[in-house]
């Protein structure tokens, strides 16, 4: 027959360490208030396009500062290639907000407390099952999703950028994804020992 080990005292060290985990909850809030300014950042760069749209000047001139365009001639009206260029900053902008949201609940639950939903409430499926691999994971193809929009601006926008900077921003872009890889080839041979069992 097994005995059973007595819970560590109300003082004890190993009590400590674990109360430290809430140290992280004020960073998590601080990740929130990140989230809103991006909500405003996203809003403001909408705001700016529908402006262009109708053909403000100022607007213009804003949004091809927003997404890094640069002419010897001034740009007077938004081309479709400014289009595309301005609809890329936007899902760029939407991709760290999803980036954040993975990192503030997942990274939460996984390491400050779970967070109890009641059954049948509408939360994203992930959130019930995450796993600190399953957030590494999910962080990992977000940066990767996240490269791969910031590399095709670069390319839809390459004569603005050096070759070395396009180069440098195609082979950090095969890092991210050859590390997504990995990562994933980890959960995948963990779940495999997991289920063998």
């Amino acid at each position: 027959m097994s005995q059973s080990i007595p819970p560590d005292k109300r003082w004890s060290p190993g009590r400590w360490v674990l109360a430290s985990r809430w140290l992280q909850a004020p960073m998590y809030a601080v990740l929130i208030a990140v989230q809103l300014i991006f909500v405003f950042r996203f809003f403001g760069q909408f705001m700016h396009l529908a402006q262009a749209w109708m053909g403000d000047a100022a607007a213009i001139a804003h949004v091809v500062e927003d997404i890094g365009y640069r002419s010897s001639d001034p740009v007077t009206r938004m081309s479709g290639f400014l289009w595309i260029l301005a609809v890329l900053e936007l899902i760029e902008t939407l991709l760290v907000a999803n980036l954040l949201q993975i990192m503030i609940v997942g990274g939460y639950r996984v390491y400050v407390q779970n967070i109890r939903l009641p059954e049948g409430s509408e939360s994203p499926s992930w959130v019930r099952h995450a796993s600190v691999t399953n957030l590494k994971l999910k962080l990992a193809l977000g940066v990767v999703g996240v490269s791969s929009v910031n590399l095709l601006e670069s390319f839809i926008n390459a004569e603005n950028y050096s070759d070395r900077v396009l180069w440098a921003q195609a082979g950090l872009h095969g890092v991210l994804l050859v590390s997504a890889l990995v990562i994933a080839l980890i959960d995948w041979m963990q779940h495999r020992m997991h289920s063998a069992h």
